[in-house]
């Protein structure tokens, strides 16, 4: 190995076979990873997306019936 290589760096996340994800219903948060997935595909090289975590906890809360 060359000294330039990289090594792969560790996932964070576990992984599964695709076929096994279920299918066939929108989960409860289709919308929001949606509108993050289109975010990152219209980035500019070398820019990022800031994610308001904090209005994101509060919309959850506003979906929550009691």
């Amino acid at each position: 190995m060359s000294r330039t290589a990289k090594l792969p760096l560790p996932m964070h996340f576990k992984s599964m076979v695709r076929s096994d994800v279920p299918q066939g219903r929108n989960g409860k948060h289709k919308q929001i990873v949606s509108l993050i997935m289109s975010g990152l595909e219209s980035l500019k090289s070398g820019s990022a997306i800031k994610i308001p975590l904090r209005e994101l906890a509060e919309s959850k809360r506003k979906c929550v019936q009691p």
